[in-house]
């Protein structure tokens, strides 16, 4: 016989634990960085990262020279940002003393250091943060602009402290005075003397102390400076896994690519929905219905480049941006007359929220946004098309719905290439605007999830209008 203990007393007894672990109380005794030791979560990912993998091989220089690159070309671009940051929260204080600080550090100039290293190795310049560095740049860049000074400064402390400590220990690991011919010898050694912190320290902790009995901000300073050592980590995280050669530069579809949609990519170009059209079992009315609702998505497509030709102002660019539809027009009229149904009268929930994605994106904010927004209807049907073509090999004739089938076959088209070269375009052109950089690659995310919702509907949900 079990002895049992009911599930309320293991869910209290869990949640004090949780508690106990997880929660912090300000004590007013302590100086800010004093105070970080005192909160476990923080102090758990900052152990992560101080020991993670990345630090251990370029200390016992076996770091892959590729993973090297990628650590000099992200940590430059991420360190050049970093300063804009403190330029910005130097134009926002308004006390002398401490601006001056700011200002100082806003103008330090490390390019002869970087470009040392690149000489050294052979490395160009990186050109684009990958997604998840492009995310830690612009919550710096936010907090800059929108916080309060002491708050974004606490942000921006781990920084300083876990490379300070990395570089520390890496240097001991290495055993550098010993070791002048290790293979990383030059960015270890460039690391452990770069870190101007102890100052750094003192005027954040003075930023601290000046809040007096203000609990709030004493707070959102901390729970910054938790939100910036998980970012350390998922930087870490991010280099080792990075293999992508960055010669020729990463553009915005291979960025995409690499880092944000193969497994949710391959919901949707496997889902049973167009498996099924592929090999010719699909019920007729799902195919019905997906007919239907995906001509009224088509309509706002169209919509949606209609609307960002009419605010371009740019000649080439408008010209790239004009889409003739009469070629998909007749696509489903000939649909319509093929298999005896009609247009649909009404727009479904799914299609409605898709629709509205992406005409809002395309209406209302910036050409780049418009386009990521879109994006997915390019790549994911490129995928799907050769897939369902695939499948369709197998099928004796007549396939149920070859002519469908036909029309999607990416081979003989280059509409996904034209388009990615277009929306390539406007990511370059974006040069240091962050934050429209990072909301491009969160609205295909978006833009992806909206497509499998709508194979999902369309497979599992109502039926055919007008039948």
């Amino acid at each position: 016989m079990f002895d049992m203990t009911p599930l309320p007393i293991l869910l209290v007894a869990l949640l004090a634990f949780c508690h106990v672990t997880l929660s912090y109380k300000i004590d007013d005794s302590l100086t800010f960085t004093q105070m970080v030791e005192r909160i476990p979560v923080a102090q758990y990912f900052r152990n992560a990262t101080l020991h993670h993998p990345l630090h251990e091989a370029l200390a016992k220089g076996t770091l892959p020279l590729i993973t090297l690159k990628a650590l000099i070309q992200q940590d430059h671009l991420f360190s050049e940002n970093r300063l804009k940051a403190f330029g910005i929260l130097a134009k926002r204080e308004m006390d002398p003393n401490r601006r001056k600080y700011l200002q100082g550090v806003a103008r330090q100039n490390y390019g002869s250091a970087w470009e040392e290293l690149y000489v050294q190795f052979n490395f160009s310049r990186g050109v684009h943060m990958v997604p998840p560095v492009l995310e830690y740049s612009v919550h710096d860049l936010s907090l800059a602009k929108n916080g309060e000074i002491a708050v974004a400064l606490a942000s921006f402390y781990p920084a300083r402290d876990i490379w300070g400590h990395v570089a520390s220990r890496v240097a001991a690991i290495a055993d550098l005075p010993n070791n002048p011919s290790h293979p990383h010898f030059t960015p270890i050694a460039r690391t452990s003397r770069g870190q101007k912190t102890a100052q750094f320290v003192t005027v954040l902790n003075e930023y601290y102390a000046r809040l007096g009995n203000d609990t709030k901000t004493k707070k959102k300073m901390l729970h910054a400076y938790t939100r910036s050592i998980q970012y350390e980590l998922k930087f870490a995280e991010t280099i080792l896994a990075l293999q992508v050669e960055s010669i020729p530069a990463p553009n915005f579809t291979d960025l995409v690519d690499s880092h944000f949609t193969p497994d949710a990519v391959a919901g949707v170009v496997n889902h049973a929905l167009y498996r099924e059209i592929g090999a010719g079992t699909l019920p007729l009315d799902r195919f019905a219905i997906l007919m239907q609702q995906d001509h009224i998505y088509i309509n706002g497509f169209y919509g949606a480049f209609t609307a960002m030709e009419d605010k371009e102002t740019d000649a080439e660019l408008k010209h790239r941006l004009h889409k003739n539809s009469d070629n998909m027009v007749n696509f489903f009229k000939r649909q319509y007359e093929n298999y005896d149904f009609q247009e649909a009268y009404f727009v479904e929930k799914y299609t409605l929220a898709y629709v509205d994605h992406i005409i809002s994106k395309s209406h209302h904010s910036s050409i780049p946004e418009g386009l990521a927004a879109l994006y997915p209807c390019y790549f994911i049907w490129n995928r799907m098309g050769r897939y369902m073509n695939k499948l369709a090999q197998n099928v004796i004739d007549p396939h149920p719905y070859g002519d469908f089938v036909t029309y999607n076959n990416p081979a003989e088209s280059g509409s996904l290439a034209k388009f990615q070269g277009l929306i390539n375009t406007y990511f370059d052109r974006l040069e240091g605007d962050l934050e429209t950089k990072l909301k491009m690659f969160q609205i295909v995310g978006e833009s992806v999830l909206y497509e499998e919702m709508f194979a999902d509907a369309v497979y599992k949900l109502g039926r055919p209008q007008g039948l």
